[in-house]
């Protein structure tokens, strides 16, 4: 779910990029991007938008693909890419 969803609830272009940036991420680690023992802690860590792509597998995929994930999963929206920019 994307940071901006918590705040005013509206989906919008930028929302459905950081989805594909989260889905690149399982498909690329096996792993969700945020986890935690509640919803509230799982909301803590999107809004706070940091994300380990460096520690296991992270090690063999290329930096090419960590840009993009981290494009595409900008808290900021102001800031994150679009899909025309991530294709």
């Amino acid at each position: 779910m994307a940071p901006e969803l918590f705040t005013n609830g509206t989906a919008e272009e930028h929302s459905d990029c950081w989805s594909i940036g989260a889905i690149i991420y399982f498909l690329l680690s096996g792993k969700i991007p945020f986890q935690g023992k509640t919803d509230k802690d799982i909301q803590e860590k999107i809004e706070e938008g940091k994300l380990d792509l460096e520690s296991g597998v992270w090690a063999q995929i290329s930096d090419n693909a960590k840009d993009l994930i981290k494009k595409l999963m900008t808290v900021d929206i102001s800031e994150r890419i679009d899909i025309d920019e991530a294709l």
